[in-house]
């Protein structure tokens, strides 16, 4: 088996991806991948949320297939324990809580990094891309290096995407450079609309899609810097 990379990205629609149609440059980065890797046109998610989707992407099945959980089934067998059973080495980083250690997510993962100890903010809940690609590079020099190397199976989840949309100034400006919100600003705004449900001023529901839009950009620049670290790495291999 060579090495495989599976990459997931809480919460990112595939209209604001240019290499499905969007005209605003939003992701160049991935957009470029489509020139020497396979798209598909036809995709269906297990469900609309974390615990009902990552079922089918990690355990190939459906969320209610064992009756409604809160923590993973032991009835259902994760990808990482029929690699690692094979000799594979695998390692998962992400932050998000619902696929954490806690609800069982942990098993067969050589090296699994859930940030459910890490320092987070109201504002930004969760690991940022940058850091989770600091963990995984860590990781991967080391392993390289260690001297007993095998193939590997590396999964890597952002959680930039997803809201209460308080991106950084720098991303807000590539999509519109007037919008200049401080981050209790912006989470004041998400708090008013989207947590109370309240979609009724179309000026606030336009400026959250802006933000969104700025975290969609942001995201794209810690998919190309993985790929930049992983290329110097490569060399090792």
């Amino acid at each position: 088996m060579k090495n495989v990379i599976l990459f997931t990205i809480d919460t990112l629609r595939k209209d604001v991806l240019g290499c499905y149609g969007n005209k605003n440059k939003l992701t160049p980065f991935i957009d470029s991948l489509q020139e020497r890797c396979l798209k598909f046109t036809n995709m269906q998610a297990t469900g609309p949320y974390t615990q009902a989707s990552f079922p089918g992407i990690l355990t190939s099945s459906y969320y209610l297939e064992y009756g409604r959980e809160k923590k993973l089934s032991p009835k259902k067998t994760l990808i990482s324990e029929v690699l690692k059973k094979s000799g594979i080495t695998t390692a998962g980083f992400h932050s998000n809580p619902y696929v954490s250690d806690y609800f069982g997510w942990n098993r067969g993962w050589d090296v699994f990094y859930d940030s459910m100890e890490a320092e987070v903010s109201q504002e930004v809940p969760y690991i940022k891309g940058d850091e989770i690609n600091k963990k995984v590079d860590e990781w991967l020099f080391s392993y390289i290096k260690g001297g007993e190397y095998r193939p590997f199976f590396l999964w890597l989840h952002y959680m930039d995407v997803h809201e209460p949309y308080v991106p950084e100034k720098k991303y807000v400006d590539m999509v519109d450079p007037s919008i200049n919100l401080s981050k209790e600003e912006m989470f004041d705004l998400f708090k008013n609309t989207l947590l109370k449900r309240d979609l009724s001023d179309k000026d606030k529901v336009e400026l959250l899609k802006k933000l969104y839009f700025a975290h969609v950009r942001e995201v794209d620049g810690y998919v190309e810097e993985f790929f930049n670290l992983f290329q110097k790495l490569l060399y090792h291999i």
